[in-house]
This record gives C-alpha cells, structure tokens and sequence, in this order.
C-alpha cells in the first residue's frame, strides 16, 4: 500500500503527462517540448554557420552532439530557449579556426549553459 501511495504522489510531481500546454499553465510562460527546443538551437547553429563559415564544423558537430547533450528534460521555458538562440546567433565569427573543431565546439556548448536553458515542470 504504501509503494502505491508512493507511486501516486511521484506521478502528481511530475508534469511531463501534461504536455507543453498543461505544463504552460502552471508556468505561466509559454512552454516547448525538448524537441521543439533542440530544433531552435540547431536552427540557429545553422544560421551561424551562413554568418561565420569558419565555424562550419564546430556548429555541425554542436548540432549533433552538443545540444542533445545539454537539453535533458522533456519541456522548456520558450523565452529561455529564445535567450539561447539571440545568445548563439551573437557568438563572434572566427572563434580561432587553428583550433580543433571539438574546442569550438565546446564554446557552443559553454554558450548553452551560459543562457541556462531552464527546464518547466521542475
């Protein structure tokens, strides 16, 4: 009995069965999926790389392995993930190309938790 009660109050914690409109609610913000969140960031590591082509591997490797990384839970705050798009599309071109591209990369990666992607329903 006390398993089941246990069970009971951890599904009551956890707002993932909500979904991003249920979760909104009780945030009071607007809320997007992770997946909707990985496609804004990889999104603006695209458009990066039209700004600063010399950063081409580093944001295709970000894309692919950085940002799922970094995002973990199932929904967002959308004006965090908002933050972190302005937050990329601002990185400076020519982040030293003499570099490999794992380090560039990781300045992606030091950007994404600069901005602090802030998970809802927590």
């Amino acid at each position: 009995m006390q398993r089941l009660l246990f069970i009971f109050i951890l599904s009551l914690t956890s707002c993932a069965w909500m979904g991003s409109d249920g979760i909104g609610l009780f945030e009071g913000e607007e809320v997007v999926s992770r997946g909707q969140a990985m496609a804004d960031l990889r999104a603006a590591m695209i458009l990066s790389i039209g700004k600063c082509p010399e950063n081409n591997n580093a944001a295709m490797f970000g894309q692919d392995y950085i940002v799922p990384g970094e995002l973990s839970s199932p929904y967002y705050l959308k004006k965090s993930i908002d933050d972190c798009v302005i937050a990329i599309l601002s990185m400076s071109c020519g982040l030293n190309p003499d570099q490999s591209t794992l380090y560039v990369a990781n300045l992606y990666r030091t950007v994404l938790r600069l901005c602090n992607p802030r998970p809802a329903g927590n």
